[in-house]
């Protein structure tokens, strides 16, 4: 193998590592972007249950 096979050979393998990472970032990014919404889902919940339970509680 020449040096100039050797330069493009690394080249490549830089080149596909980073495609790598950006894949294993981009998949990361979508589930930070699901637990964002079940947390906000789950808040959501958590503020009709103390609602609900105001409204109980003052009705008595």
């Amino acid at each position: 193998m020449t040096e100039e096979e050797r330069t493009q050979a690394q080249k490549r393998l830089e080149r596909r590592l980073q495609e790598l990472d950006s894949q294993r970032l981009s998949r990361g990014s979508t589930g930070s972007r699901i637990e964002k919404k079940l947390c906000w889902t789950l808040m959501f919940f958590v503020l009709c249950a103390l609602v609900t339970a105001v409204v109980l509680f003052v009705n008595i």
